[in-house]
């Protein structure tokens, strides 16, 4: 996307979303954004600064941190993102400001808003994503999925809790050197 400041002085210019993720660049090993982009944009002159208003929403697919299911996480974002001519970036020995959090800079005539819209769907994207707030998880002993009832380590003596240890490390060595003796 390509916004033209000088235009910009007629009046406020509003663009539709809808692109693929692949368009802002948002793939990861660990997150697929599934769906894509869609939203409106609106951009305006105010002074030398340009104000970048809309709403987006889109997608993401993840797996639960405490199950490896699949979760389909909504992203529904409004923001406002105010971009400020390069010339009057703050030196780095001002304190930042967090009401300069939505702040963007701009060289030029031109600006490219796609990394902006990137990264505020990135921001929203969870750290620890649950299939739902009270996920049991997967079972410390075999792995099961305690979401679909309980596992068969309940039933077994031997199963230390998870606190501790079935057996010494002592005890395992001694155990593991008796198996591999006699080869």
């Amino acid at each position: 996307m390509r916004i033209d400041v000088q235009k910009l002085q007629a009046g406020p210019e509003t663009h539709i979303l809808n692109h693929n993720p692949a368009f802002f660049d948002i793939v990861g090993k660990d997150c697929e954004v599934s769906e894509k982009v869609k939203g409106k944009v609106t951009f305006s002159l105010v002074g030398d600064k340009v104000l970048m208003e809309g709403n987006i929403q889109t997608s993401a697919r993840m797996e639960c941190v405490r199950c490896l299911a699949p979760v389909k996480i909504p992203i529904r974002k409004s923001f406002t993102v105010v971009f400020i001519p390069k010339e009057e970036e703050p030196s780095q020995k001002e304190s930042f400001n967090p009401e300069e959090e939505n702040t963007s800079y701009y060289t030029g005539k031109t600006i490219y808003p796609d990394m902006e819209i990137r990264d505020l769907v990135l921001l929203e994207i969870p750290d620890y994503p649950l299939c739902r707030e009270d996920c049991p998880g997967l079972c410390v002993h075999c792995g099961a999925n305690l979401n679909n009832g309980t596992c068969r380590c309940k039933d077994m003596e031997e199963v230390a809790p998870p606190n501790r240890p079935a057996h010494s490390w002592k005890e395992q060595l001694k155990h593991l050197r008796k198996t591999t003796e006699g080869k």
